[in-house]
């Protein structure tokens, strides 16, 4: 298997606990409505935009994400109004260890990594690793966890690398939404926009299942509408990964969601694909990375959703680590 199964285990030395998804959480009320007019076209932030506590700062230092009334709306601290989903998402536990470690594509030990692994810095005579490069080549696409005003793992990315990659990542997006709504169309909004990209950090997929009405209970009870909506889930990916391999895309790296629980939410059918397959199968030369989050996170999510900015900060280190481990174009 090509594919990489990023974890936290050789720093944080956390149990991996086996439990149930329950996803609820907050969803922007604008991005709900889908009878109005599309949204522009996604566009990039940089540092160069970044400012404390606005729509695409990178820095630190914000609140923590704010906890979700079933009556009082969320955004304060997250960038803007959201509403409560619709029931939680509860996967079943894998019944054994094997299917924990195989089936379900969860490790237990992880790709170890050190923290000086990019090789010196460009200039010191040091540097030998080809990855480095001035951050333009690599872009962020993805939902709120990607992005929410100046939270998310992509200004959080920013940080730790202290490069201005290319975010494009909107909340409550959709994998499978049409036109210029969808994930999948952010990475071709960054093409027009430069197409030299070389790596992409991206998420998706719990919003085309929570903003469904109906799929979420669907989905607790194992129904064959919240399988066929993974298949769609898992299919769009895998073109997505298809079409940036032929774009010269050398790198993608998937961050998954988890629960409060630190289940990692795979989009399991019950034939076994799931997002890790798709992962690994992504055409050559792309290589694809997964980012489990579970013990990054560590259940600390306040609206059942969305990490606190603290949550967010250990991905976008791990993300950053990983880039640095595998000579990722960073």
């Amino acid at each position: 298997m090509r594919a990489l199964v990023i974890t936290y285990r050789a720093i944080q030395k956390l149990a991996l606990l086996p439990v149930v998804i329950q996803l609820g959480g907050c969803l922007p009320v604008a991005d709900a409505a889908f009878g109005v007019e599309p949204d522009p076209p996604p566009r990039a932030v940089t540092d160069a935009d970044s400012t404390m506590g606005g729509d695409s700062g990178a820095g630190a230092g914000h609140a923590s994400a704010s906890v979700c009334d079933a009556e009082v709306p969320c955004g304060a601290a997250t960038g803007g109004s959201h509403q409560k989903m619709q029931g939680e998402l509860s996967m079943p536990r894998p019944s054994t260890a094997t299917d924990n470690d195989e089936d379900a594509g969860l490790s237990n030990e992880g790709t170890a990594w050190t923290a000086d692994a990019d090789g010196g810095e460009p200039g010191d005579g040091t540097d030998t690793d080809p990855g480095r490069h001035d951050g333009q080549d690599v872009v962020v696409i993805g939902d709120s966890w990607m992005r929410t005003g100046g939270t998310g793992v992509g200004p959080a990315l920013q940080v730790a690398s202290g490069q201005p990659y290319r975010i494009y990542a909107h909340p409550g997006r959709k994998v499978l939404d049409p036109g210029n709504l969808g994930i999948p169309a952010m990475f071709t909004q960054a093409q027009r926009d430069d197409p030299d990209i070389r790596t992409v950090v991206m998420n998706g997929g719990i919003n085309d299942i929570g903003m469904t009405p109906g799929l979420l209970a669907d989905c607790r009870a194992m129904g064959e509408g919240c399988q066929r909506v993974y298949r769609q889930i898992l299919d769009r990916l895998s073109a997505l990964w298809s079409d940036m391999a032929m774009a010269g895309v050398r790198d993608v790296i998937y961050v998954q969601y988890s629960d409060r629980e630190r289940t990692e939410l795979m989009f399991k059918l019950k034939d076994g694909d799931d997002v890790a397959g798709r992962c690994a199968a992504v055409p050559a030369p792309l290589r694809c990375h997964r980012i489990e989050t579970a013990e990054l996170v560590q259940g600390d999510l306040p609206d059942r959703l969305h990490p606190t900015t603290n949550g967010y900060d250990r991905i976008g280190h791990a993300v950053y680590d990983l880039m640095k481990a595998q000579r990722v174009r960073r």
